[in-house]
């Protein structure tokens, strides 16, 4: 009689059959080493020294069900509810977008380009992994992180505590709406949702059917909304001097460059990412506006 699998190696070796179609190699891999930590806390090491280890049958339950939830293209963050982003722990669920590293190399500009002792506003926290990533690494800031979505603010609260970081303030609001902020701050960063509506059919599904859209696309025939509304926000609550930075489509470096530029930014700059995109931009304000 043929016994069941259920040994580390033989779910190892279940996990690359059963996605083979739909993930690349090496993405199989890095989500067989989340699945394994997040539910036995082993290392990349470990599924090798303990690859006979017999897995009780509640662990095999939930492999079974990481795996049908794999197949339906669900990310693995959300399936583990957690990510890692620039040191920091995020948890995640579908009401955020799942932090990627394209926005780690904006906080690192950010940093790179900031003193400590700053005061700082994070437009659209979401999950709250700038502002946290921000206030970790410049621990004497004061940030503000807004967001309109009540379960985003919640979820970002609690990956603050869950990190230590309690320089942040959370808040509801609108960014297209510029009343309702009087304080000046040295700096304004976003990752605002920048993907035009008829991009889509370009998008995976494990985006579209799982992330939040609002958080991801714009209308087409106004693609740069959000540019332009935290630029009419950074005229009236930017320091004389204040920097603006923002994560960008990689189609739109120029137009939001010519946007800064018509908003009486100056020093404004296209930075690429490591894959050598187009992704940020920053700009100062005017010192005599």
């Amino acid at each position: 009689m043929q016994t069941k699998p259920n040994t580390v190696k033989e779910w190892v070796r279940i996990f690359k059959k059963e996605l083979k179609s739909l993930y690349p190699e090496k993405e199989i891999q890095a989500i067989v080493y989340l699945i394994f930590e997040d539910l036995l806390g082993f290392s990349k090491t470990d599924l090798i020294l303990k690859s006979s280890f017999e897995l009780p049958l509640s662990i095999l339950n939930k492999l079974k069900s990481n795996l049908t939830e794999l197949k339906k293209n669900k990310p693995i963050q959300y399936i583990t509810g957690k990510t890692e982003f620039y040191g920091c722990q995020i948890n995640v669920t579908p009401d955020v977008l799942i932090p990627r590293p394209e926005t780690e190399e904006l906080v690192k500009w950010v940093i790179e380009e900031t003193n400590d002792s700053v005061d700082i506003i994070d437009f659209g926290t979401g999950s709250g992994c700038i502002a946290i990533a921000l206030g970790k690494h410049l621990p004497f800031s004061n940030i503000d992180a807004v967001d309109h979505s009540t379960k985003a603010l919640e979820l970002a609260r609690e990956n603050a505590a869950l990190n230590g970081i309690n320089n942040i303030h959370f808040s509801s609001f609108d960014i297209t709406d510029p009343s309702g902020i009087s304080k000046l701050y040295d700096i304004i960063v976003s990752n605002p949702p920048y993907i035009p509506q008829k991009a889509k059919e370009l998008i995976s599904r494990n985006v579209i059917d799982f992330e939040p859209g609002e958080a991801l696309f714009v209308p087409n025939d106004n693609p740069l909304i959000f540019y332009n509304a935290l630029c009419v926000m950074g005229e009236k609550i930017l320091k004389p001097g204040g920097k603006i930075f923002f994560e960008i489509h990689e189609n739109m470096g120029n137009r939001i460059l010519t946007l800064l530029r018509e908003k009486k930014f100056m020093e404004v700059r296209l930075k690429k990412d490591l894959n050598g995109k187009d992704r940020m931009v920053s700009g100062i304000i005017n010192y005599s506006r």
